[in-house]
């Protein structure tokens, strides 16, 4: 009786041609390696063809926006903001409850007795008012600062921008000088040709087209200095172009009126600081005395009363705990407080 073959024996069954079988593995690896050829082409031809980079392009309208955006001291300062806020969350808040349970047996006779209380603290003072306060004042420090740092950063870039653009500005002046110089070297070259000047006169002038073409290195030295400082400030790679588009003007007098200071960030900064001074002196002078603890408690017992045996009794009970300002009366940390002010 002739049957199919069962799976374990196609399995086990080698090949009768080996030749065909190799030819078979070595086509397999050939495709292969046509088809990584063809990704690794298409992906060298991406990459030759990609565009470049365009250049951030800025103003001195928009230095300001993108220093506040983009720099990256500035990213890490208002993490300070969020910490503050984290700390608020639990500020101003009561202690946790405190539960407490008692069992006791008598080994002798079924004499016995269970109890249960519950304790919460709270303070007789405005301790967690001021505690608010205070958190609230970091906070408002904390973005304070922040601005604070916000405006020297702007202050610095627009201080850098103004000494680039003065700088590009002479770089064009001395492009001009050295194009004229080079002008009346070749005219008093000609004017030597025909005997009108002497060799003085002409080596006179090549030491003035030397001397200006020695200050271009400085030049570019510097407005290279100050990319760099912009790209940092921007928050921009080193290796990114960067491109402002402005014109230097000369630097406007400012008018003899008194300047407004009151919304000045450094001033803030003092304000808020002086204001979390004063709170934290009234809040220590709060924790002179301590948290009262009230507290509520059940008991149930159970006791042998012959001749009548065994009696039940509940008891309800309540506790206030009141810690008295003896010897411990916070001193020292009020007038660390205060001495702060």
């Amino acid at each position: 009786m002739i049957g199919l073959p069962s799976v374990h024996v196609a399995k086990m069954t080698k090949p009768n041609h080996p030749s065909i079988h190799s030819l078979s593995i070595q086509g397999c690896l050939l495709r292969t390696s046509l088809w990584l050829a063809i990704l690794w082409h298409g992906t060298i031809v991406r990459t030759l063809g990609a565009e470049p980079p365009s250049p951030l392009s800025w103003t001195i309208e928009t230095l300001a926006e993108g220093v506040c955006r983009h720099n990256k001291e500035l990213a890490a300062a208002r993490w300070v903001i969020e910490s503050a806020k984290a700390r608020s969350r639990q500020a101003g808040k009561l202690t946790n409850p405190r539960i407490t349970t008692s069992s006791s047996l008598n080994t002798i006779n079924p004499e016995n007795m269970q109890g249960f209380s519950l304790q919460q603290s709270f303070p007789i003072t405005a301790r967690l008012r001021l505690e608010k306060n205070v958190a609230s004042l970091n906070i408002e420090q904390a973005e304070k600062e922040v601005q604070w740092m916000a405006h020297q950063k702007v202050m610095e870039a627009m201080e850098s921008a103004t000494r680039w653009l003065a700088l590009h500005e002479r770089k064009e002046i001395l492009k001009e000088q050295i194009t004229l110089a080079q002008e009346l070297y070749a005219a008093l070259k000609q004017q030597q040709e025909r005997g009108e000047r002497s060799p003085l006169d002409l080596s006179l002038a090549v030491i003035q087209i030397k001397e200006l073409e020695l200050k271009r290195p400085g030049l570019e030295s510097s407005i290279h200095s100050l990319e760099n400082q912009m790209r940092s400030l921007l928050g921009q790679q080193a290796e990114e172009p960067f491109r402002l588009e402005a014109i230097w003007k000369p630097m406007a007098i400012p008018s003899a009126s008194p300047l407004n200071t009151a919304n000045h960030p450094a001033f803030g900064v003092l304000h808020t600081e002086a204001d979390i001074h004063r709170t934290m002196v009234a809040l220590e002078q709060s924790r002179k005395w301590q948290d009262w603890t009230l507290g509520l408690s059940h008991q149930r017992s159970v006791n042998e009363d012959e001749p009548f045996g065994l009696e039940r009794n509940r008891w309800l009970g309540f506790q206030l705990s009141i810690p008295l300002p003896w010897w411990q009366k916070n001193q020292g940390a009020v007038a660390a407080s205060q001495a702060n002010l």
